[in-house]
């Protein structure tokens, strides 16, 4: 009875496996013409919406990242030969639901939201620009048409430099929260293993099936919290 060594071994190779991606912010575009005279020209810009913003920051909620050696599961004792005791994780929810990524995601979103504002703002006077453009189609003299389209290609260079800084100083945050949090979670999950008498947790997956009696995905989260609490937010005058 019990887990023969090779479907253990089977069991540690299929781990390797484990969803490792990383999230992308993505702000959805559209594309503004610009009408010309001459040769045309276009001007792209993005519109970001309160929801994309918000999405925008949310974007730690996308995915974990790396994670070390054999992320799909965790081999928490030494198994013997009698019928070992297993449990199954979601590491990414045990992680997300924490007090502690909830807290730094807020926290980002409050720290990037004047750059974020700024660039709605360009893309705004953008808007109006393409739109004056559209409006005085065969009305505006040649060199008003040309200025407006300079213009637009310009706040549309500078939409997109921020827009990329912006992305960049994000993702980058985002990563070292997550792989922090990420760490700390795997080693409050090995001492809950072994205060539980658990042999090997196993990450949900790259599991096929499991009754959810197995899952210790919340228990988890709740021995985060207690191992690593978060300091009230001080009480506003």
């Amino acid at each position: 009875s019990g887990l023969s060594s090779s479907a253990l071994r089977s069991v540690c190779q299929a781990s390797d496996a484990h969803l490792t991606r990383t999230g992308n912010c993505e702000t959805p575009e559209k594309t503004a013409s610009f009408p010309s005279a001459g040769a045309g020209a276009a001007v792209c810009y993005a519109s970001t919406s309160k929801r994309h913003f918000r999405s925008f920051f949310m974007s730690l909620r996308m995915g974990l990242g790396p994670v070390a050696a054999c992320a799909a599961f965790l081999a928490l004792a030494p198994l013997s030969f009698a019928q070992p005791k297993i449990a199954t994780i979601s590491l990414q929810k045990a992680v997300f639901d924490t007090a502690d990524i909830k807290k730094a995601s807020a926290e980002m979103e409050a720290r990037y939201k004047p750059r974020a504002d700024a660039l709605r703002q360009t893309q705004e006077q953008m808007a109006q620009v393409s739109q004056r453009l559209e409006q005085g189609t065969g009305q505006l003299t040649p060199q008003a048409e040309s200025e407006l389209r300079a213009q637009g290609t310009r706040l549309q260079k500078e939409a997109q430099r921020v827009q990329e800084d912006l992305q960049a100083d994000v993702q980058a945050d985002r990563q070292e929260i997550l792989s922090k949090a990420t760490l700390r979670m795997t080693e409050v999950v090995k001492k809950l293993a072994e205060d539980k008498g658990i042999d090997l947790v196993v990450e949900e997956q790259s599991l096929v099936y499991f009754k959810p009696v197995l899952d210790i995905t919340a228990d988890a989260t709740a021995a985060y919290d207690k191992a690593h609490p978060v300091a009230a937010a001080p009480v506003g005058k």
